[in-house]
C-alpha cells in the first residue's frame, strides 16, 4: 500500500446550481491505497463526501461541493510520519514571493473569507490575472491561455 495526497477542489452552489463566482477551496486529503488508480476512485469519493453549507455575506446559503481533483500525488516517503515530504509544487520563478511571516500563516489566523473589496486569496501574475496557487502546475505550455 503507498500513501498518496489528493486535491480536491470545491466550489460554490446555490439553490440556482454551480456559482463560478461564488468562493471555492481546496482540501489536502490523505488516501491510502494500493496504486494510483485506486486512490483515485478514493480521492473522489472523498470529495464527494466533503460537503458543507453556509450562508455568503448576503446570507444566501451556498453549498461547497467537490469539482473534481486538482492533482493526486503519490507520498515519496512511504507513509505520513514527522518531517515527510507529502506534497510538492515547482515554482517557476520568485519563490521568495511566496513565504509568509509567521503571523499571516494559517495555523496563527483565523480562517477567513474575503469580502468584497478585500483582497483575494489568489496569486496576482504579471498580467493581473488571478490563480489558484499551483494552478500553473496543470496548464501545459502549448496551450497556455492567459
Amino acid at each position: 500500500m503507498s500513501w498518496y495526497m489528493a486535491v480536491i477542489v470545491r466550489g460554490s452552489f446555490t439553490e440556482h446550481g454551480y456559482d463560478r463566482n461564488h468562493m471555492g477551496d481546496l482540501l489536502y486529503k490523505l488516501v491510502e491505497a494500493p496504486d494510483a488508480e485506486a486512490a483515485y476512485e478514493k480521492a473522489v469519493a472523498l470529495g464527494e463526501a466533503a460537503v458543507d453549507s453556509l450562508h455568503d455575506e448576503e446570507g444566501v446559503e451556498v453549498t461547497l461541493r467537490s469539482l473534481g481533483l486538482a492533482d493526486l500525488m503519490e507520498i515519496a516517503a512511504g507513509a505520513p510520519a514527522d518531517g515527510a515530504e507529502v506534497y510538492s509544487e515547482v515554482i517557476a520563478t520568485k519563490p521568495r514571493d511566496r513565504v509568509t511571516e509567521k503571523k499571516a500563516l494559517t495555523a496563527f489566523t483565523p480562517w477567513h473569507v474575503p469580502g468584497e473589496g478585500e483582497e483575494d486569496l489568489g496569486e496576482v501574475t504579471e498580467l493581473g490575472e488571478i490563480e489558484e496557487p499551483g494552478s500553473d502546475r496543470f496548464r501545459s505550455p502549448e496551450t497556455d491561455d492567459r
